[in-house]
């Protein structure tokens, strides 16, 4: 009866971790590395990886501070190209600055209404610690009570308002922390 109750719990462990980092796919493996039709773009530290496929959406910022916007085509050598408009336009790898990718319009909707809550409730947590200092003068009961809850709201805030940025889509600056692998 244990090893059965074992069996179930790694089962679980195993369903819930593929289910919050995602199933393995060929990204993480390194079988795109021959592939023109991927972008993939690692982080120096932490060591992430982010693989753009072709069709995503994505923004890219020139070093000429000239913004594009459009569906990713292919990497052919040193050149990335974008479809914006039903027309192909190539630019040069070293002359991008920054690469966002976004999500589905479902999820853009979604993370910037977490943003939204998010940044409301750091506001609402400033306004808590305001009132907690004003009755900190007062000499109140409450000063705990508005102290505690601004920092427990703001924390939940910075927390609801990141987690709406990581939905949004990721921003790579090519320039610091970022670099195309391939």
């Amino acid at each position: 009866m244990k090893a059965i109750k074992f069996l179930i719990l790694v089962l679980f462990v195993t369903i819930f971790n593929n289910i919050l980092f995602g199933f393995a796919n060929e990204a993480s493996c390194g079988f795109l590395a021959n592939n023109q039709d991927s972008l993939i773009i690692r982080s120096i530290v932490p060591e992430k990886e982010l693989v753009i496929h072709e069709g995503d959406k994505i923004q890219i910022w020139l070093l000429d501070k000239s913004i594009y916007l459009g569906n990713f085509v292919s990497l052919n050598g040193d050149s990335l190209q974008l479809s914006m408009d039903d027309r192909a336009m190539t630019f040069h790898v070293d002359q991008i600055k920054k690469l966002k990718l976004y999500s589905s319009t479902a999820a853009q909707i979604a993370g910037t209404v977490l943003i939204v809550i998010g940044a409301a409730a750091i506001v609402v947590s400033g306004a808590g610690l305001i009132l907690g200092a004003i009755f900190l003068s007062i000499d109140t009961i409450f000063i705990g009570a508005f102290i505690i809850s601004g920092i427990l709201t703001g924390g939940l805030g910075f927390g609801i308002l990141k987690i709406g940025e990581a939905i949004t889509g990721r921003k790579c600056n090519l320039q610091n922390r970022w670099h195309i692998v391939h």
